[in-house]
């Protein structure tokens, strides 16, 4: 089982290379969506419970957002709502350590990013959830998807360079 989840996980770094690639938002989703159930099962394997909860609440959230996203409509915050509350409850009910809370705490920060339309808050919360999916995946040997977690760790900040640091300073030399 344990080899399965870590092939599992390089299947999951490839999608979401190519997903924190993309320049609309609906593309990502749908790459988050697959990479998700991804994560569900490698987690189901490693026997992280809260992980394979929350990725299972995420996948949800991602096919929602990603089905607004797709027809250029913004998603309620209804939903935005009941996506965090139930990521809160999984991690109350799952939680066996303080480990299992910092993962929840990176979902809820993640989902919100999602929410928003808002590429630059998008990064800076997908790296939030990085850094908190990094110890998870340490603590419960998801040694595969913490090499993925690098990996968009250093997206992310190419990204956000690129995208958000060499934006500001353009605008300061402007002026």
């Amino acid at each position: 089982m344990f080899i399965i989840a870590q092939l599992i996980g390089l299947i999951i770094i490839f999608l979401s290379i190519i997903g924190l690639q993309q320049k609309k938002g609906e593309r990502f989703l749908f790459y988050q969506t697959i990479i998700n159930i991804l994560y569900i099962v490698q987690y189901i394997l490693l026997g992280a419970i809260t992980g394979a909860v929350i990725c299972t609440i995420a996948m949800i959230r991602c096919i929602i957002f990603w089905k607004y996203k797709k027809e250029n409509k913004k998603t309620p915050v209804c939903f935005l709502i009941i996506f965090i509350l139930l990521s809160i409850l999984s991690g109350i009910i799952t939680s066996n350590n303080i480990f299992d809370y910092i993962l929840t705490i990176g979902t809820i920060v993640f989902t919100y990013a999602l929410w928003q339309d808002n590429m630059k808050i998008m990064r800076v919360g997908s790296l939030i959830s990085v850094i908190t999916y990094m110890i998870y995946n340490l603590i419960f040997k998801a040694y595969t998807a913490m090499i993925l977690d690098g990996i968009d760790f250093f997206n992310l900040m190419i990204a956000i360079y690129n995208n958000d640091i060499k934006n500001i300073k353009r605008k300061k030399e402007i002026k």
